[in-house]
């Protein structure tokens, strides 16, 4: 979905959609009910694993045409992925989860092929500020983590505790892992494309932790997670209405989670202004919270660079491959600190031929003496 360019998306120039995807497009707008083939793309935006695009759609019937927004994907991104995360997961949590939550856009159609969404359009104000949107923000995911998991489509198995639902999540992302590294001739093509080394041997290594690290002792019933949170899954309407976006990843577990994904991306941006809101929700949460969310502040690092493997290896030839190996290098070494290995085993386990950020480095360091100083243990 159209977003505003937060670091992790590109906003081309010349906006055009793939000739790969513009039947697919056509089919979903016409699947819409309101909206014939015909569209002029007004703005494009591509982030990691998504093509998203605001079109101006003909309305049938008349000469009027309406912006709608459209996300596409291609069918060898969500294969690759081994189903973890798909367009057609994000449609179908969008679907189940709209009578639930006021700030969803809605679902108008999508194509036959599972490749397009059409969703209703929700003005940004350009200039808005998105710092001080961070608060609402924040209420607006509390208000989601309220919302029973049940809520989530039909036939998704739902656990009845938080523990059991975070240990599922986790098996989940192992078995991701585990279906890349079957896969070397495509690991070995992303490594000559991407410059990265060893791919084989760090996402064995984060496999392993992954596979020996047991859940803490969570307690109570699992929360509905967004699974993807932070600062460029948002935006602020004309209203000054803050809107939740990109669903795919939603599932039962518990709200750490998602403060572990807004960690790992708010470190290049308004980074105290994240880790203040996140803070303080754990220290209200009391003295075991910071034991419990080291957890998930490693395992979010981890599932990171497993999520970046499979998209390069995916499409080695994508020219998002760069952004995507600066950053599997940056959060593969966080996750290794964070787990407490230590900055020798981190740097082992990192290319040593591209520089970690250091804005993001400072930024991971400032969560971890806000932590270590606030929380009560």
């Amino acid at each position: 979905m159209p977003k505003r360019n937060d670091g992790d998306e590109r906003t081309e120039p010349a906006p055009q959609v793939d000739s790969l995807l513009r039947s697919a497009v056509a089919d979903a707008l016409r699947a819409t009910g309101r909206y014939t083939s015909e569209y002029e793309v007004v703005r494009q935006v591509i982030s990691g694993s998504r093509m998203n695009y605001v079109l101006a759609a003909r309305v049938d019937g008349t000469d009027a045409s309406e912006h709608v927004w459209c996300r596409a994907t291609y069918p060898s991104i969500d294969q690759a992925l081994s189903d973890r995360f798909t367009l057609t997961r994000e449609r179908e949590v969008i679907a189940a989860l709209s009578a639930q939550l006021d700030r969803v856009p809605v679902l108008l159609g999508s194509s036959a092929d599972g490749t397009v969404m059409i969703q209703r359009y929700v003005a940004e104000d350009p200039g808005g500020d998105r710092a001080a949107a961070i608060p609402r923000y924040m209420r607006a995911l509390d208000g989601l983590h309220r919302v029973d998991p049940r809520t989530l489509p039909s036939g998704w198995a739902v656990p009845t505790s938080a523990r059991d639902a975070v240990d599922a999540e986790q098996q989940a992302w192992s078995t991701l892992a585990s279906d890349v590294l079957e896969r070397p001739s495509q690991l070995a093509k992303a490594e000559r494309e991407s410059g990265l080394t060893d791919l084989h041997g760090r996402l064995l290594a984060i496999l392993e932790h992954l596979q020996s690290t047991p859940v803490p002792p969570l307690v109570g019933r699992p929360d509905l997670v967004h699974g993807d949170a932070g600062r460029a899954n948002y935006l602020v309407d004309t209203a000054g209405e803050v809107w939740l976006l990109d669903w795919e990843l939603a599932h039962a577990g518990h709200r750490y989670e998602d403060y572990a994904w807004i960690e790992l991306r708010g470190l290049e941006q308004d980074n105290e202004q994240w880790c203040e809101e996140v803070v303080s929700r754990l220290l209200a949460d009391g003295s075991t919270a910071v034991d419990h969310y080291e957890y998930f502040r490693t395992m979010i690092y981890f599932r990171s660079v497993i999520a970046i493997a499979a998209r390069i290896a995916a499409e080695p030839l994508h020219d998002f491959v760069p952004y995507l190996a600066q950053r599997l290098d940056d959060n593969e070494l966080f996750g290794w600190l964070s787990a407490g290995r230590g900055t020798e085993l981190a740097s082992d386990r990192t290319a040593t031929h591209r520089a970690v950020d250091a804005t993001r480095l400072d930024g991971w360091q400032a969560w971890s003496r806000a932590l270590a100083a606030r929380v009560i243990r």
